[in-house]
């Protein structure tokens, strides 16, 4: 699995190689070329409906006939032309773009060309009415790449034909060896690989590869600390897993070009970005699973021990009794901070009353906040066994400990803006800690009890759903603050902003000049409300 594994990465990065080098740039001008070439195609079938071009000048098409034109991907004018050479506007089918003064008085053709809102293929052809009036004008014009002058997410600049094109190919002034023809063979533009700023991305070979090549390396990964567990202990597996993965992880942070993770979406920190751990939602999201999968593996290994630590040393169990605290203490608060992370620095909406309003990284938030809280409630069981033999079974030294230090460690971040939020946290796990620890309770007497996980899925669930309405009301309450601050700019005459406009220009010289026109009523009045 080990050796196949490493097959399929070196073939992975020698389609990256190829793919990087010509086939990037020269797929999308195939895409670019196959796209034009159906929009001209379908432009031509539609001037030889002579019926329906009469219908059109003279405005007489049915609205089923309207909305088909108006669903094209292309804009389609026409114009009739009398002797006198005067042209007028019969029909066109959306109202994105015009045919320029330029396009208007060109001759018959073909051209490519950039317009006020982005860059044109114009199709120009004339024809006899059927009528016998006069010439009618047709455009066709085929939207390439959309270049406004303000860019929004509803006013982007892209290429029409692909979302994901522009991050790799810009369109050159110069000649280039990617040149994009139109359907009758003559050359519109020429397209170049973007380097500045681009992202590399992978063809879907390269992807599946590579995919495939994570997958066998993890159940070889997998495979190793079982048998390791069968010889060494499951100590030494759970080590190993550990260190593998971690190193696996350390390699994609600080050599991304292994798997190129920021091409796709789910990677990119414009929707989710905390820290350099949790650079995006994608990251967290495999954060989270490799955490799982070894507290899963640990806890395998170790439930059917009471007391894990009880072959150890007394020196040894004071270590991991006190390690396992701190760690208990600083899981807890890093599990409460991602979640309130997801919620303040993110764009992902959780607010499930509002169903229409939820995305696809909605579903991946709720499906990384069911494995965080699947990891830690493991995870915190494996660590109380080894709290709870070091305090002689006294439970009410566990929670004082769990209290003080706790408290310590807040105490040494005065004034964070965490320390508040994290005080509330240390209430829950308190709580938590009493709720794990009832053996009085049913729930906890049986390992596989259906009350019992609704029972964690419920605690679980109402802890979480705390936080985050909690973190949904602040983050509603900042944008009710922004958009009461532009409207108050916006309708407030006597603003900072506005008055430092207005008396940008009334210097020494203007006043000098002007000064006189206060002692006339009338003059005075018109320069009050001029300023």
């Amino acid at each position: 699995m080990l050796i196949l594994s490493v097959l399929l990465f070196i073939l992975s990065f020698v389609f990256s190689k190829l793919y990087n080098n010509r086939s990037a740039v020269a797929q999308e001008v195939r895409t670019a070329e196959k796209y034009l070439h159906r929009q001209q195609k379908d432009f031509e079938k539609f001037l030889k409906d002579t019926s329906l071009l009469n219908k059109l000048i003279g405005s007489n098409e049915t609205i089923k006939e309207f909305s088909v034109l108006a669903s094209k991907r292309y804009s389609i004018f026409l114009y009739s032309v009398n002797d006198f050479g005067n042209s007028e506007m019969k029909f066109w089918n959306d109202q994105l773009i015009t045919p320029s003064p330029d396009l208007l008085i060109a001759e018959d053709g073909e051209y490519f060309s950039q317009l006020s809102n982005g860059w044109y293929y114009t199709i120009k052809k004339t024809f006899s009415d059927s009528n016998g009036t006069g010439n009618v004008i047709s455009y066709a014009m085929i939207p390439v790449l959309s270049d406004f002058f303000i860019v929004t997410d509803y006013l982007p600049k892209d290429f029409v034909y692909s979302k994901t094109a522009y991050k790799r190919v810009l369109i050159s002034e110069n000649v280039t060896e990617f040149p994009v023809k139109s359907d009758s063979g003559k050359i519109l533009f020429y397209l170049d690989k973007k380097t500045s700023g681009a992202v590399s991305y992978n063809n879907r070979t390269t992807i599946l590869l590579r995919l495939a090549a994570v997958l066998l390396l993890f159940l070889f990964i997998h495979r190793l600390a079982e048998s390791v567990t069968k010889r060494k202990g499951e100590w030494q597996a759970i080590g190993l897993l550990v260190l593998l993965l971690v190193v696996f992880r350390l390699l994609t942070y600080y050599f991304p070009f292994i798997f190129n993770l920021r091409q796709f979406e789910l990677f990119s920190p414009q929707i989710y970005g905390s820290n350099f751990v949790q650079r995006s939602l994608g990251d967290l999201l495999i954060n989270a699973i490799l955490f799982c999968w070894i507290v899963l593996f640990a806890w395998s290994k170790i439930q059917q021990k009471e007391k894990p630590s009880a072959e150890f040393t007394l020196r040894l169990k004071w270590i991991t009794g006190i390690f396992s605290l701190f760690l208990l203490i600083f899981s807890t608060f890093i599990l409460a901070s991602v979640i309130r992370s997801l919620v303040s620095d993110s764009k992902i909406s959780f607010d499930v009353t509002d169903f229409f309003g939820l995305t696809i990284y909605s579903v991946i938030g709720f499906a990384v906040l069911a494995c965080l809280s699947l990891s830690y409630y493991y995870f915190s069981k494996i660590l109380f066994r080894f709290i709870f033999p070091l305090f002689g079974g006294r439970k009410a030294l566990v929670y004082f400990a769990i209290g003080l230090t706790a408290l310590l460690y807040l105490t040494f971040r005065p004034g964070h803006p965490d320390v508040l939020f994290y005080i509330p946290v240390l209430c829950w796990l308190l709580a938590y800690t009493w709720l794990l620890n009832r053996h009085e309770l049913i729930i906890n007497r049986v390992r596989i009890n259906i009350a019992g996980i609704l029972f964690w899925i419920f605690i679980f669930s109402v802890s979480i759903a705390a936080i985050m309405l909690t973190e949904n009301s602040k983050v509603e309450w900042e944008k009710r603050k922004r958009l009461a601050d532009k409207l108050a700019m916006q309708t407030d005459p006597s603003s900072e902003r506005f008055m430092s406009i207005a008396i940008q220009y009334l210097d020494n010289e203007f006043l000098s000049d002007n000064f006189y026109r206060f002692r006339n009523p009338e003059q005075g009045k018109a320069l009050r409300d001029s300023i």
